[in-house]
């Protein structure tokens, strides 16, 4: 089992194996995007960031040298509104939903594994509900949203 770039302890990752995710499993996640040095962030993708000891999963929906858009997601049941993109099928095997209202720009840097790809549609919902209500940009819901942005 490969172990590049991967703090999880072992106990969790036994876990992971006994669960209804296999595709999970770094052997898998490897095998499906290859090594670490092949990596390409791209539109559509969902990854997993970190920063501070922080970790969320995004989707992405712009890519930059430097930078990327995305939006952060969660697996937590999200009450339905105007500002949540709920994406049903996704290689957790439980809904993800998108927070439209914390779209931003983070460092490319912050980006840790690709998880899955989430499409076309997705990122045109997620994009066309932040045009919409733009004022959402500047509200922080959640902390660990905040350590992730820009210095």
């Amino acid at each position: 089992m490969s172990t590049e770039g991967s703090a999880v302890p072992p106990h969790l990752l036994a876990m992971a194996e006994r669960t209804g995710a296999p595709q999970l499993t770094p052997a898998a996640m490897d095998q499906r995007w290859g090594p670490r040095s092949t990596w390409t962030p791209a539109r559509g993708q969902l990854w997993r960031v970190v920063r501070n000891n922080v970790t969320a999963l995004v989707i992405l929906v712009d890519v930059q040298a430097d930078s990327v858009t995305a939006v952060p997601t969660t697996v937590d049941p999200a009450p339905t509104g105007e500002d949540i993109v709920v994406v049903a099928d996704t290689a957790l095997g439980v809904p993800v939903f998108a927070w439209i209202g914390l779209l931003r720009s983070l460092p490319a840097a912050v980006l840790d594994r690709p998880v899955d790809a989430v499409s076309a549609d997705v990122v045109s919902q997620v994009l066309d509900l932040a045009t919409i209500r733009p004022a959402y940009k500047d509200v922080i819901l959640d902390e660990r949203a905040a350590e992730l942005l820009d210095d």
